[in-house]
């Protein structure tokens, strides 16, 4: 056993630690003692972090569990979107669904984890045929959980992780007003109403799902949410279609409750007083969508990319269009391509229309009158010989030399 002064392993200063030094031969344990010492003498000077036997006993999944725990007392708001990737839950058939994340990393000793296992992980996902976005955010997720570890000083190293795949994350898809209303004629409620919303704001679904009728201004005509998706307020005022839609939702906030009694929802979009699941909504929404007759492929967030793009060919300053649709920057806008394939034909249109106009009035165009005075005054300006100077110099007609 060596007894030896060093750093605590939950960071709280200095004190006694005891290890084994796994031998009982004298002058190895001397040597192991000797490393020891020299570690933490390193440690003093700032070269390196000392490490511990409780360091390197520490597992993948506690860091994780920090990392959700951590999550859940910041209330993040991608909490549930790392719950589903980092931690056990329910599938749809009842059993357990360990993420590939715990799946792969979980058992195993953080200080074990290198840089190449992150990387054959990478690898073999999107082998498995997931998107690099998928794939990025998963391995951030446990970047993320190393990152606490240190900060916490439950572990003393982490490996150096590969850098991400590109994505290709522009937007595409829209719908058109005829699109619309087609789909709207089989949408049941409130997805129709929220449709209608989102079309002409941009909101979020998940921002429509959460609204509250407290925060629904109905004499002053506007609605606003106090935290949205990008950590900041959002809100509209109501033109005459936003009130049309918000009027017929409070027409719709009672539902029957058991009993026979009737209860009064504090969402606006709601179904039987509570938010519809996303799975329900995603559901209902694609069938709408296949018997509209509407592309394939379309999403609820295509409304929002239609709502932009709607505002920007309107002549709506980019700035005042980010204020309605709650993007906070205008990278996030730029991804929405709002350009599209009518877009850029109606340019080459415009472009071609004008090189046949600038033609057409070249051909008509008369050349300047010629100013024999002015002709024959410039003439004995470059007919005069430049006077001699001393030196390499040399005159030059318009020029005056230098002085010797």
């Amino acid at each position: 056993m060596m007894a030896f002064y060093g750093p605590r392993p939950n960071g709280s200063g200095w004190g006694l630690i005891r290890e084994s030094a796994k031998t009982e031969d004298e002058e190895k344990a001397k040597k192991k003692l000797a490393a020891r010492l020299r570690q933490v003498a390193n440690d003093r000077d700032g070269l390196d972090d000392f490490e511990t036997s409780a360091h390197r006993r520490v597992r993948v999944e506690e860091l994780l569990d920090e990392l959700l725990a951590d999550y859940e007392r910041r209330e993040i708001k991608g909490l549930e979107s790392a719950r589903l990737r980092l931690a056990i839950h329910k599938g749809k058939d009842g059993t357990d669904v360990i993420p590939p994340v715990r799946a792969v990393f979980g058992p195993r000793r953080a200080a074990d984890v290198t840089t190449a296992d992150v990387t054959r992980f990478m690898t073999a996902r999107r082998a498995e045929g997931r998107e690099p976005a998928t794939v990025n955010r998963e391995v951030e997720l446990l970047r993320r959980a190393f990152q606490l570890g240190l900060e916490s000083r439950r572990i003393r190293r982490a490996p150096a992780f590969p850098g991400r795949f590109p994505e290709k994350n522009t937007r595409q898809g829209f719908f058109e007003t005829a699109d619309l209303m087609r789909l709207l004629e089989h949408l049941p409620e409130p997805l129709a109403a929220m449709a209608r919303f989102a079309f002409a704001t941009g909101w979020r679904r998940g921002t429509l799902l959460g609204l509250r009728w407290e925060w629904v201004d109905r004499a002053g005509g506007v609605v606003g949410v106090p935290d949205s998706k990008n950590g900041e307020p959002q809100s509209v005022p109501l033109d005459d279609e936003l009130t049309a839609i918000i009027e017929g939702r409070w027409r719709s906030r009672e539902y029957p409750r058991l009993g026979g009694a009737i209860g009064v929802s504090e969402y606006v979009f709601h179904r039987g007083g509570a938010p519809i699941p996303t799975s329900t909504f995603n559901k209902q929404f694609r069938k709408a969508c296949r018997k509209a007759g509407v592309s394939p492929g379309r999403l609820f967030h295509d409304l929002r990319r239609t709502a932009v793009r709607n505002m920007v060919r309107a002549g709506v300053p980019e700035t005042v269009a980010m204020t309605i649709t709650g993007h906070k920057t205008r990278s996030m806008l730029a991804r929405y391509n709002i350009t599209t394939m009518d877009d850029k034909l109606d340019a080459l249109t415009k472009a071609r229309s004008y090189a046949e106009r600038r033609a057409a009035v070249g051909e008509n165009v008369s050349p300047f009158r010629s100013n024999e005075h002015t002709n024959e005054h410039t003439s004995r300006l470059l007919s005069r010989k430049a006077p001699p100077i001393a030196g390499n110099l040399v005159g030059m007609p318009g020029f005056e030399p230098g002085t010797p």
